[in-house]
């Protein structure tokens, strides 16, 4: 048998599936594997932050609610004419509360803020 058969009989017993099978269970194997420690770690300290932040956030968007909706009582509710200087705090306080997903009455009330007839200047 010259060496180019025996090559060829290495390299196709090698790629019929008997080493490579055996080199792709075992990277299969190394996967599945738990991660290390310090990855766990990690992860459970970065799952921890977004669970503060999400308490954080619920927390700053029922404090904006609460100044749009005093600022709404103070105004709007005693039927008298909301000042400019009014309408840009709760312009300010309502686009916060928005973009950490508040709407609904906190909508309403700063709508009717904005809709209330002005009184004073900007300035």
């Amino acid at each position: 048998m010259s060496e180019q058969s025996i090559v060829a009989i290495i390299v196709g017993s090698l790629c019929s599936g008997g080493v490579i099978t055996q080199i792709i269970a075992f990277f299969i194997r190394k996967l599945e594997r738990k991660p290390p420690a310090y990855a766990v770690k990690l992860q459970s300290e970065v799952d921890s932050l977004k669970d503060r932040i999400s308490v954080i956030e619920d927390g700053v968007r029922a404090l904006l609610f609460d100044k749009i909706s005093r600022l709404h009582q103070e105004t709007v509710q005693q039927g008298l004419p909301v000042p400019v200087s009014v309408k840009q705090r709760a312009d300010a306080a309502y686009q916060a509360y928005a973009a950490l997903g508040g709407n609904g009455v906190g909508k309403h009330m700063y709508e009717e803020l904005m809709d209330a007839h002005a009184q004073g200047s900007a300035g």
